[in-house]
């Protein structure tokens, strides 16, 4: 029997075993386990599952560098480990501990944001106000990581690392240019973006259409726990930016005979959420089908996105001059750009006429779909159920870069 490994460095909720297809790996014969190394990594240990027969993967926790070491050690070639952490400076002993194993192993770029193009964001003022605001978060030691982290991936082989025996790939952009140790005997394996799933789920079932409905993308910006992973601080000005976003809320309403919907991030925690977006719905779970009813979409950065992307939604990015320092400032900027986008200050109404806005260019949006959410005549079933084929395929097939 075939063993998938997950390797996770947070909390494992329900929602990632659905993401995960956990259910349908045990459906079709797998062992599937969850290591958590969120003490190894980060120092705290993430909350996982409660185990249940046959719905829920086997859980490990682990707490020294030592034991993951050593629990890889035991690994054959029965076993696959799917990678869900980063490739950095600090976890080079998990991906040489996994070369020098009998195991296959994974790693991933089917979840990927647009690249980052200059443009406006790589100002010289806007460059240091961010190194600033870093020096200040780590004491100057996130900025020796990032150094030290784009050595090893140039270099990864001088520490021992053989490069992934799989690279699970959504669209083909992030492809060439992947974090991860990636090299000539590594398999593509092309999938889609997760959220391709839920479109899948979703294209042919009966809606109902609210075109003057504009649903707006929450992405818990200045709480996500990936802030404090990625080295960011706090935002002294978060009041403002929401006071802000009421007012532009306001406006857009006003001005364009529509009403805004809150697409809460799933893992948004808001105690009064009328004060950050004044008297409007505020709904969890339901992102894609908010989109897919929806006539506008709103949002600064996010792979929601997406939702917006497969079913053709016009799109306003929006972002303003605090915004542009924090983290996901440049990649509002190129996002609109890849889709060819209007860019709106929340500090300004917009400036365009509401049917002028509602126009999509569908050859942008093909485009964007072919080089971040799915490559073009690729599969077209379910992410999990692909790579079990794939992976009951090629059972017997020799290691890579042995």
């Amino acid at each position: 029997m075939t063993t998938i490994i997950f390797l996770w460095e947070s909390a494992f909720t329900e929602r990632d075993a659905t993401r995960m297809g956990i259910s349908t790996l045990l459906s079709r014969g797998f062992r599937v386990e969850v290591w958590n190394l969120s003490a190894v990594l980060h120092g705290n240990a993430a909350p996982v599952l409660p185990p249940a027969a046959g719905t829920s993967p086997r859980t490990r926790m682990f707490s020294e560098r030592k034991e993951v070491e050593d629990a890889i050690r035991t690994l054959d070639r029965s076993t696959v480990v799917n990678c869900f952490i980063g490739f950095s400076f600090r976890t080079r002993f998990i991906f040489r501990a996994l070369s020098r194993s009998q195991a296959r192993y994974a790693v991933q770029s089917f979840n990927a944001l647009p690249e980052v193009s200059l443009g406006r964001s790589g100002e010289p003022g806007l460059l240091a106000s961010r190194l600033v605001r870093h020096l200040r978060a780590s004491g100057g030691r996130r900025i020796l990581e990032i150094l030290m982290d784009s050595v090893l991936r140039k270099h990864y082989r001088a520490w021992g690392i053989r490069p992934a025996d799989i690279l699970l790939a959504g669209g083909v952009a992030p492809v060439p240019s992947s974090p991860y140790p990636v090299g000539d005997t590594t398999r593509i394996l092309w999938l889609h973006a997760l959220d391709y799933d839920h479109y899948l789920a979703l294209r042919d079932r009966p809606f109902r259409s609210e075109p003057d409905m504009a649903v707006f993308i929450d992405g818990y910006d200045f709480h996500h726990p990936d802030l404090t992973r990625c080295g960011e601080g706090t935002y002294p000005w978060e009041a403002a930016y929401f006071s802000r976003l009421r007012q532009f809320f306001d406006t857009l309403e006003r001005a364009w005979g529509m009403r805004v919907v809150i697409a809460a991030h799933p893992l948004a925690r808001y105690e009064r959420p009328i004060e950050l977006f004044g008297e409007r719905p505020v709904i969890q779970g339901r992102t894609a089908e908010l989109i897919q009813q929806g006539g506008l979409t709103l949002l600064h950065a996010s792979t929601a996105v997406n939702y917006a992307v497969l079913f053709r939604k016009p799109v306003l990015f929006l972002t303003d001059e605090n915004y542009r320092s924090h983290v996901l400032g440049p990649y509002i900027e190129s996002m609109a750009a890849k889709l060819h986008r209007p860019l709106v200050s929340l500090d300004r109404p917009p400036a365009r006429e509401r049917q002028e806005v509602m126009q999509v260019d569908g050859r942008r949006y093909q485009e964007y779909q072919n080089r971040y959410i799915k490559k073009e005549g690729s599969d077209d079933h379910p992410f999990w159920e692909i790579f079990a084929d794939a992976i009951e395929a090629v059972e017997d097939s020799p290691p890579s870069g042995k």
